[in-house]
């Protein structure tokens, strides 16, 4: 008997593919997910937004010989455990995140054989040093926070946002990578309704020629703030399974 999840995360990102039945209506998500424009999917939960980005990270990587567009998977399902006096902890914390994920990606897709001066600015480190053990360090502080939240984290090498920013678009011309394509999942419907609007003035901000940022969020529930405008800063994608509907699948 073939094997049954009930959760992408039980899945391994190389097995994605061979679980992938497309509709028509996926095909479209997915080929949102891997274009140029910010895309955000909205949907209950349990109806496969984890699953079609992994299919669209999955696709972008099999692609990059030709595309040279760099899927980045990022998961913030940490986020309720931050608990330290940094004032600005959610924002560093997501930065530290999606700084070692991007790191992460490019060390195992084999692009980062030299030493690269701006891939230190995602570490925090100084020229010539590669420490993913260093950021995931950090990281692990803020999640561990809550068990010593007066402790204070030390937060002074993760990169502003125009930093980050400045870094990946000379990470791109030393790699020759066209563009980072952010894929941000369990994101703002975990989110407290403050984290939620930081976390899409972030969305807005990481926004340039070479970074086109993705995330999953719930209906009705979340809260953009007021520097996020829905339908002009990303392309807002419905995704609804309707169990009596017949199964339109694609035979391209």
């Amino acid at each position: 008997m073939s094997d049954f999840f009930y959760r992408t995360e039980d899945i391994g990102p190389s097995d994605i593919l061979n679980y992938f039945v497309e509709t028509e209506e996926d095909r479209s998500a997915i080929d949102q997910l891997k274009g140029r424009n910010p895309t955000i999917l909205i949907g209950s939960r349990g109806v496969g937004k984890s699953f079609l980005m992994r299919v669209a990270e999955q696709e972008l990587a099999a692609e990059y010989s030709s595309s040279r567009v760099v899927p980045v998977y990022v998961t913030f399902v940490s986020s309720s455990l931050l608990r330290t006096g940094d004032p600005d902890q959610f924002r560093h914390w997501m930065l530290a995140r999606i700084c070692r994920a991007v790191l992460r990606k490019i060390s195992k897709m084999g692009l980062l054989a030299n030493m690269s001066s701006s891939a230190n600015v995602l570490a925090g480190l100084p020229a010539g040093h590669i420490d993913l053990d260093g950021l995931e360090k950090l990281i692990i502080s803020y999640e561990e926070s809550w068990k010593n939240p007066n402790d204070n984290v030390d937060s002074s090498n993760i990169p502003d946002i125009e930093e980050l920013k400045d870094a990946l678009e000379d990470l791109a011309e030393e790699l020759h990578i066209k563009r980072f394509a952010l894929l941000m999942d369990e994101a703002a419907h975990i989110f407290l309704p403050t984290q939620q609007r930081q976390f899409f003035t972030l969305f807005r901000d990481l926004r340039s020629h070479c970074v086109t940022c993705n995330a999953a969020v719930y209906p009705g529930v979340t809260s953009y703030g007021d520097t996020f405008q829905p339908t002009h800063d990303a392309t807002m994608v419905s995704i609804n399974r309707d169990i009596r509907a017949r199964l339109k699948i694609n035979t391209h």
